[in-house]
């Protein structure tokens, strides 16, 4: 599994209000279908041609730039109080990890947990809308929102992203993180 598809379903899956584990084991569903169905297909279908359930009216994927910008986006605000402590860390690999993380893009997560972007690189990196809400989504859904740089960042991004009030609050509830301050 690429790691766009795998950030991609783990984003997908905050906007419509999953929680982690349920995300988790939509992703594992989803390897083990795409294994199952080319097994039953064999040689008589091309590997680029989509199953039945790719193209079925499922959301649509993320594209790998979004997806790399997301993950960004939760290494920025894991890092938002001026280090990403152990547990956030944990936090943040483990998710993708446990959804079938490969060797490479393990490497790529490792590099960007090292670098992490500001707010305002952030949002240059997204071209609409429902990408800057994906965007601000990942990186809440990847911190537990407790201190004052934490806030600041969000609120930072929020401001970036050209996110109206509302809009935050509702993406903080539909979280269940704290209202932003």
């Amino acid at each position: 599994m690429n790691l766009g598809r795998l950030i991609g379903n783990l984003v997908q899956g905050a906007i419509q209000g999953q929680s982690v584990s349920s995300m988790i084991a939509t992703a594992r569903s989803d390897i083990g279908s795409q294994v199952g169905q080319a097994v039953r297909d064999g040689a008589d279908r091309r590997p680029d041609t989509p199953t039945p359930q790719e193209t079925s009216a499922a959301p649509a994927e993320i594209s790998d730039n979004l997806a790399l910008t997301c993950l960004r986006g939760m290494i920025a605000a894991a890092a938002a109080d001026g280090q990403m402590d152990d547990a956030e860390r944990v936090k943040i690999v483990s998710r993708l990890e446990s959804a079938g993380l490969e060797v490479e893009d393990k490497v790529v997560v490792l590099r960007e947990l090292d670098a992490p972007w500001s707010a305002d690189r952030l949002a240059a990196a997204v071209g609409s809308p429902m990408e800057a809400e994906a965007l601000y989504r990942a990186s809440l859904i990847a911190i537990t929102l407790d201190t004052d740089a934490e806030f600041d960042h969000m609120r930072r991004l929020a401001a970036a992203l050209g996110l109206e009030d509302a809009t935050v609050r509702r993406l903080h509830g539909e979280q269940g993180a704290p209202p932003p301050r």
